[in-house]
């Protein structure tokens, strides 16, 4: 996925990116050991993935940064379906201890990233002016993420939550067996999800729900039947109450005219 690398540099203490791009890959289509000469920094943006490395076993989220060392084996099992950016690294003053970081709330890292790898595939920046413009913000970010404290159990744990309700949006869940999956309580999981998001976990789900069900029916010409079934609704009237409910409007006001044959 990483296409042939240039050899790292290490002449400068700035930040070279030596390769970049994206990675898709579907649930059960894990992705093999391999190993860097540099820095690889991978951007979970979907889904979630087990990410075993250095004896260790780091489970992605979107939004989380994993920061794997030069020469460090790792490899990638794919929980659920899941997207990622990677950019492979020469950082040279980047601490060996650092290992994971989290995006703001603004996704700037993911922007930064998504560009950083469309600039390297398009080959529009053959001075490196760009991409060194742009590693200097994610120097910058990543150092600043690395300096400031571990999350807290809470929003880990929430965190957690969030990225077990978007792997299971399309099917029935309950809000017990993602607390029993986590090992607390539904209360205490309901009461930190409020506390850190203004939301129930339900709420989140039916907002997840919501989001897909009109990207279905902004995307495709599938019956309401067929787009409830598959974002987690019970029936096609169902999916229309909510709608109506969250939006005010119809879910057939959401899909585009039909195309002249």
């Amino acid at each position: 996925m990483h296409g042939k690398l240039r050899p790292p540099s290490a002449a400068t203490t700035e930040w070279l990116l030596i390769a970049a791009g994206h990675h898709e890959a579907p649930k059960g289509r894990d992705f093999p050991a391999h190993q860097h000469q540099s820095w690889e920094f991978t951007y979970y943006r979907e889904g979630r993935v087990r990410c075993p490395a250095d004896g260790r076993t780091y489970w992605s989220q979107p939004g989380m940064i994993v920061l794997t060392r030069p020469g460090e084996v790792h490899w990638e099992t794919a929980v659920t379906a899941y997207a990622n950016y990677f950019l492979c690294v020469d950082a040279p003053d980047l601490l060996p201890c650092s290992r994971v970081v989290f995006d703001d709330e603004h996704g700037s890292l993911r922007h930064l990233f998504a560009l950083a790898a469309r600039e390297w595939l398009k080959r529009s920046d053959p001075a490196g002016q760009l991409t060194a413009a742009l590693m200097s913000v994610v120097r910058v970010l990543i150092q600043r993420s690395t300096a400031e404290e571990q999350l807290s159990q809470s929003e880990r744990m929430v965190r957690d939550a969030e990225s077990l309700l978007e792997a299971r949006s399309s099917q029935k869940v309950l809000i017990k067996d993602i607390a029993q999956e986590l090992h607390v309580s539904p209360a205490l999981l309901r009461e930190q999800f409020a506390r850190l998001r203004g939301r129930s976990p339900m709420e989140h789900l039916q907002e997840l729900r919501l989001q897909r069900a009109l990207s279905a029916i902004r995307n495709s010409d599938a019956p309401l039947a067929t787009v409830a079934e598959s974002c987690g609704y019970n029936s096609s009237s169902h999916l229309s109450r909510h709608v109506r409910r969250l939006t005010g409007r119809t879910p057939g006001s959401f899909r585009g005219p039909t195309p002249r044959s």
